[in-house]
């Protein structure tokens, strides 16, 4: 009940459920579930990635709500946060209705080759390495300012925590230009293998 009365910790709860659903969507049994309950090939990762995307900007509120600075200061970077992430889901949304959608468990392997599916993990990858920075920047900004002790100790372990985060979207964005490029896939294929791999669409 208490988290309903502080906009602070509604936004926490926002953003472990967003991440709960996210981690939902992305067991095999679930999407499959979804996709078959819907018709709809590739919706559990389009929801998936939507539950990414809010949990995020939940989280970037969470951050901003107790920093130790002016209301105007706090409101710049969650404003912010909100216009990223309208523009994010709406180019989210238009590439999911262009881009042919199929079925496999090498979802990197197998957007290789289509642009369009490329464009979309890109964006969602980019948003997350951005989410993830700022709050890195966020929790390190507080942790400066916390007393010594466990607080700064909990404080910058977030900030590691975020930065890993942060570097590992990049990665991801490597990943993905590389297989457009044509080069390997970690774990995968290479582009011209892709084409021949057992991907098969739904009807």
């Amino acid at each position: 009940p208490s988290a309903r009365q502080e906009p602070w910790k509604r936004a926490l709860w926002a953003a472990l459920a967003g991440l709960a659903l996210a981690l939902a969507f992305d067991l095999p049994a679930v999407a499959a579930a979804v996709d078959r309950a819907t018709g709809v090939t590739g919706l559990a990762t389009l929801l998936k990635h939507l539950s990414g995307i809010a949990a995020c900007a939940a989280g970037i509120t969470w951050v901003t709500a107790p920093a130790p600075s002016p209301p105007a200061a706090r409101c710049r970077p969650v404003l912010a946060c909100r216009a990223a992430t309208a523009i994010t889901i709406a180019a989210l949304l238009v590439l999911f209705a262009i881009a042919p959608q199929r079925e496999t468990a090498d979802l990197t392997g197998a957007t290789a080759a289509q642009p369009a599916a490329t464009a979309s993990l890109l964006i969602f990858e980019s948003y997350l390495g951005a989410a993830m920075a700022v709050a890195t920047v966020l929790f390190g900004r507080v942790a400066r300012q916390a007393g010594a002790g466990l607080l700064r100790w909990g404080l910058q372990l977030l900030s590691a925590g975020t930065a890993s985060g942060a570097v590992y979207a990049m990665a991801r964005c490597a990943v993905l230009v590389s297989a457009l490029a044509g080069g390997a896939v970690p774990g995968g294929t290479g582009r011209a293998e892709i084409g021949r791999a057992s991907c098969r669409e739904r009807v």
